[in-house]
């Protein structure tokens, strides 16, 4: 079975962490030819960028009329296809605004919703050759009325929902009353899988850190990433446990230009925060503006460099293959998504992170949960990496998990072995797999007559069914 496969989502350039992911895993697709026909991609856009293929729709993403008109094309075009077709849902809160009232207004609209259920209809007279999955980049454990309802009308509307954690299938099912048997578990493909310390000295070299400790943050910053509490937990360290010669030979390497949708006061005010946290920290920082001029640099003379650039899918990897630690104290407990972590775990890295349902999913298979107190990792046979609490609470414990890795080889390498092991099911060819498993089975699903066996009602009062009875109420 051949699939045409039409994309909802942002896309490459802008920069987007759901822009990276639908780039990825349309690679991955790609190499799926007995499976995959053509790609298109419905990209949404806020900033009149210039598309590639395989962008072939553009949406206003503050224009209701765009999402219609937009939402006709691509049906019509589906329609003329003899292959069946997979519409696939990268669905974020912040990409659907309400009406045209521009950014405030995100978070808060229906073109989603409406999108999916347009093509319910139509798809009802092609005889099951359309096929919707929606990716949930947010299930929140407490959400409000809209965004309880949202996700309900995307069940409703798509033929599977796709999470990122298994706890999330038991969020929808408890929190929103989503039946299980319609979400599908597939992990958060990685980049990368290459823990060789042979290719590991060999990126260090080629990129200036030869014989240099390298930590590392990377990713779009913003507020809620934590790295105003990494500042001081890092100081702390350089502080208490390095000698003059260590200090000299680490570096702390925070990556990524500021979210593009962090704007205004919010932006000042984080900006000043990060400022008066690198004052009272003490510590030597700079900045530079381009992965080649970080490549230029002295980072001797720093414990702490800002590369404020975006970078490529090439720099991207070479800088995971060259860390030794990645620093992630996020502050979203609730976040059951994280690209950066994933390609982390899946390049055999270890990672200090704030507790959320997926990285507590992702380095210590849920044997506690994001709202449990304290360090997690240190002296763990079992963990992949180390888990804090989220704000202040963070800076000491981040201290000590940074002196333990750092002073301690043996088990650091031991949490990369696991790391990289639990990795390989990460593969984004393994992905790109489930996903087409999912789409032919829902495809399957939907042309096989039902009804073909009697559904048995019980007595709701006899022993099993208050049994049964109870045990489905423990569960919300």
């Amino acid at each position: 079975m051949t699939f045409d496969i039409r994309v909802l989502s942002t896309y490459g350039p802008r920069e987007c962490g759901i822009a990276t992911f639908t780039g990825n895993l349309l690679t991955a697709l790609g190499n799926l030819t007995g499976e995959v026909g053509a790609m298109r991609v419905a990209a949404i856009d806020k900033d009149k960028l210039h598309y590639k293929f395989p962008v072939d729709l553009v949406i206003d993403q503050y224009n209701p009329d765009s999402w219609k008109s937009r939402t006709s094309a691509m049906l019509t075009r589906a329609v003329e296809t003899e292959n069946p077709t997979l519409f696939v849902f990268q669905h974020e809160f912040g990409l659907d605004p309400e009406g045209t009232g521009g950014p405030d207004k995100e978070g808060r609209g229906h073109h989603y919703v409406d999108m999916a259920e347009e093509i319910s209809n139509t798809g009802a007279f092609k005889r099951g050759d359309f096929v919707t999955l929606t990716q949930l980049h947010t299930v929140l454990t407490n959400p409000n009325d809209y965004q309880r309802r949202t996700l309900q009308e995307l069940a409703k509307y798509s033929d599977a929902l796709i999470v990122t954690t298994s706890s999330a299938i038991d969020t929808l099912a408890s929190v929103y009353d989503i039946d299980s048997s319609k979400v599908a578990h597939i992990h958060h493909g990685i980049r990368k899988r290459d823990s060789s310390e042979h290719d590991r000295l060999n990126v260090k070299k080629e990129i200036g850190l030869e014989g240099i400790m390298l930590s590392l943050t990377l990713g779009l910053k913003s507020h809620d990433k934590g790295i105003q509490f990494g500042i001081p937990s890092y100081a702390k360290v350089v502080e208490n446990s390095f000698t003059p010669e260590q200090r000299e030979n680490a570096v702390w390497v925070v990556a990524g230009k500021c979210h593009p949708e962090f704007v205004g006061k919010p932006y000042d005010r984080y900006q000043n925060m990060m400022k008066k946290a690198l004052e009272r920290s003490k510590l030597k920082w700079c900045e530079v503006s381009s992965f080649e001029e970080f490549k230029e640099l002295d980072v001797r003379k720093y414990d702490i460099v800002f590369l404020d650039s975006f970078l490529n899918e090439t720099n991207l990897i070479r800088m995971y293959t060259a860390s030794n630690l990645m620093i992630l104290p996020y502050l979203e407990q609730e976040q059951v998504s994280s690209g950066i972590l994933a390609d982390t775990v899946g390049s055999g890295r270890v990672a200090i992170v704030g507790k959320s349902v997926y990285s507590v999913e992702l380095l210590y298979d849920n044997r506690i949960t994001p709202y449990e107190k304290g360090l997690i990792g240190i002296g763990d046979p079992h963990a992949r990496g180390f888990l804090v609490d989220p704000g202040k609470p963070s800076i000491e414990q981040m201290a000590k998990a940074i002196h333990y890795a750092l002073s301690r080889g043996p088990e650091r390498l031991s949490m990369e072995r696991r790391a990289s092991s639990h990795g390989d099911s990460m593969r984004q060819s393994y992905v790109a797999n489930d996903l087409m498993n999912l789409a032919k089975w829902c495809r399957t699903d939907k042309q096989t007559p039902k009804g073909r066996g009697p559904v048995f009602e019980f007595d709701h009062n006899s022993l099993y069914e208050r049994a049964v009875s109870k045990i489905l109420a423990a569960r919300k």
